[in-house]
């Protein structure tokens, strides 16, 4: 198994780099005069008489379009490029990420009942960040701003930290399903942090999505019989929810200043959640030699860290990043909701469980609030951004 996901890991990337990948198109700049004389090219002077046909080259030849063409090779900003992905594009990766997110929950939970969850979570992003930093072409490094690329990454995975940590210590007093519920609030950190900093607009395009999606996913985790009797638990995920809000609205910002340094981004990212998590696994408890060695040779220990690294952790941000170049941090947050059905989905497809009938009703919501959040015009995503 855990060599599928390594083949998966590796391929997977190439797939994403060949998708989301824009050529490099150029366009010539010649005078408006039709003549053959444009596709005329002399490769050498050598093979031609030296003055008499020089003499008579140029008198055929208007002395614009020579120069035209001097200036066609020459003058750089003729070279048109194109980089990024579509919005279109931008939206597809980003439900890729979720997909990808949503297989967390069966796996962390089978993880969970083998090892502490600081441990498996100190394995998991650190395998992550040696994936990434192994995959990532050396010419990358090279970049001018491949440093502030880093450090932008570092900053992200800084808020993500914070969240990954309430969550652990939330989940030791509330259910999964209430945890990821109080996360579901971070669809509404983004927007409001754009419209008290950025000073964006809030539409009521975007007010409808958020209000099917957190109604969606209240219905898909916690049911029509929910109980809220707040307590340390509760808070500590509410804090998870700002803070992968503050996360996810940072890392709009940077993928969008840094387009062509998404690998570098994600290994920021990944190192400093594995940085977190190894100082929070560090001042516990630590393993006796026997653990450690019945975790390292347990297939299905071994299996769900790789997975949940390379996979779902690793791949999903990186296609988080390449999507939020296109995408704002407020319609991706929208999307992400949409989490909580791949996970329900991958939990019937492998432990048999089944949402009740106000689960689904939930997944229908949040799949309404992600096509209104789709339908939003491309122009008005730009000015969100």
């Amino acid at each position: 198994m855990w060599k599928a996901c390594l083949v998966l890991a590796f391929s997977s990337t190439a797939i994403v780099d060949a998708f989301v990948a824009t050529p490099i198109r150029y366009r010539r700049s010649f005078s408006s005069k039709k003549t053959s004389w444009n596709h005329v090219v002399i490769n050498s002077a050598a093979l031609l008489p030296p003055d008499d046909f020089q003499s008579e080259m140029d008198q055929l030849i208007p002395s614009d379009i020579s120069t035209n063409i001097e200036q066609d090779v020459a003058d750089p900003p003729l070279l048109q490029q194109q980089q990024g992905p579509s919005v279109t594009t931008g939206r597809l990766l980003v439900l890729a990420a979720a997909a990808l997110y949503g297989t967390n929950f069966a796996t962390v939970k089978v993880l969970d009942e083998h090892m502490p969850v600081q441990w498996s979570a100190a394995y998991r992003f650190s395998i992550a960040a040696a994936a990434c930093l192994a995959l990532t072409p050396s010419e990358v490094w090279k970049k001018k701003d491949s440093l502030n690329a880093l450090l932008g990454g570092a900053q992200v995975g800084f808020w993500y930290a914070l969240g990954y940590l309430c969550q652990s210590y939330g989940l030791q007093t509330v259910d999964a399903d209430t945890s990821a519920f109080f996360n579901a609030a971070s669809i509404l950190v983004v927007p409001a942090l754009d419209v008290a900093i950025k000073g964006s607009k809030f539409t009521w395009n975007q007010a409808a999505s958020l209000l099917f999606a957190v109604g969606g996913v209240g219905l898909l985790e916690l049911g029509p019989s929910a109980s809220f009797n707040f307590g340390i638990g509760d808070y500590l995920c509410l804090g998870q929810a700002f803070l992968f809000g503050v996360g996810y609205w940072v890392l709009g910002s940077v993928s969008v200043k840094h387009r062509d340094a998404a690998e570098v981004v994600t290994v920021g990212q990944l190192l400093s959640i594995a940085f977190g998590f190894i100082l929070f696994a560090g001042v516990g408890d630590w393993p006796t030699a026997t653990e450690a060695i019945s975790w390292a040779t347990d297939p299905l220990i071994v299996g769900g860290i790789l997975w949940t690294g390379l996979v779902s952790t690793a791949m999903a941000l990186y296609l988080e990043t390449i999507a939020l170049q296109a995408v704002s941090a407020a319609e991706l947050t929208i999307i992400m909701a949409s989490t909580s059905i791949w996970g329900s989905a991958f939990a019937f497809l492998t432990m048999g469980e089944l949402p009740p009938p106000a689960g689904i009703g939930g997944g229908i919501l949040i799949l309404i609030g992600c096509l209104l959040s789709a339908f939003q015009k491309e122009e008005e995503v730009e000015t969100v951004m």
